[in-house]
């Protein structure tokens, strides 16, 4: 395994610290401690190195996690509200570092796509930003103030958030599954849920059961939840999938449409939205 590290070579967890445990320093906690006891298991040391080995173990094993969401509640600035602001944001998925210091900004009218190959981290990326996985370290703010425990309603309240899944109910209808998903933040009426169904283009599957829909139509569904969310920040993980070019274009439309009401949006696609239009950037995941 690795050399001991002795004197300023060391980290916090003392100078007798195999350069093994400098990467154990960032991943999850379960993995921590499951490396930590194969580590010492495998190294023969001296009576003193097993004892400071074993203290180093505690700290490891018993320690907080590396980070919790630290949060919040200052007044956010005049030019901080709406804004997304993302601040070193490091995730390991067991030994894979996924995420490495992820930093971006997002304001009021931006559209951020998120580009790279299968499997760098783009999924987990908006999953992190919408608060559905944990995080090893760095900062998610919305408004200036932490997206954690006292401000996560009022972050939740701002954000609608499309997965890779349409998260439908097969045995209801179209317009029952906007009844009572977007029922659950506010009160809607049948008229709302005719016309946001009239934007996507499938108003003739309103009283139709899910189970019936086409992958594309289930889709544009999915879209219209987003839609009636009246959500400031959209989270958008492969939202043109399974559309074909129309389909596409209704969605770009009503993208736009949001960007120009003041809307921000994070999206993650591997084919370019909204290609050419202001305030639309792309972050590249390696």
């Amino acid at each position: 395994m690795g050399d001991w590290c002795p004197g300023p070579d060391s980290n916090r967890y003392g100078s007798f610290l195999p350069r093994d445990f400098k990467s154990l320093a960032a991943t999850n906690y379960a993995t921590r401690a499951a490396r930590a006891r194969i580590l010492l298991a495998r190294r023969t040391v001296t009576r003193a190195g097993r004892e400071k080995s074993s203290a180093t173990l505690r700290a490891l094993v018993n320690g907080p996690p590396i980070h919790t969401q630290r949060l919040c509640m200052s007044a956010p600035s005049p030019a901080e509200i709406g804004q997304l602001a993302v601040r070193h944001l490091h995730l390991w998925r067991g030994d894979k570092h996924l995420l490495r210091g992820v930093s971006f900004q997002l304001r009021p009218g931006e559209l951020l796509q998120v580009m790279g190959p299968n499997g760098v981290g783009k999924t987990s990326l908006l999953r992190c930003v919408a608060g559905l996985m944990p995080i090893e370290s760095g900062d998610v703010l919305w408004s200036g103030t932490m997206s954690s425990s006292e401000c996560r309603v009022e972050f939740q309240q701002q954000l609608a958030y499309l997965a890779h899944l349409n998260a439908l109910k097969a045995d209801l209808t179209a317009a029952e599954n906007l009844h009572y998903a977007i029922g659950i933040r506010r009160d809607i009426t049948s008229a709302e849920i005719v016309m946001a169904l009239q934007r996507l283009r499938i108003d003739q599957c309103a009283d139709l059961p899910v189970r019936a829909l086409s992958a594309g139509q289930k889709r544009r569904l999915s879209i219209s939840r987003v839609l009636l969310s009246n959500a400031k920040l959209w989270i958008l993980d492969e939202p043109i999938t399974n559309l074909d070019a129309s389909g596409i274009a209704q969605v770009e439309h009503c993208m736009a449409d949001h960007l120009s009401a003041g809307g921000s949006i994070l999206t993650a696609a591997h084919q370019t939205l909204l290609n050419g239009k202001t305030g639309v950037r792309m972050l590249e995941l390696r």
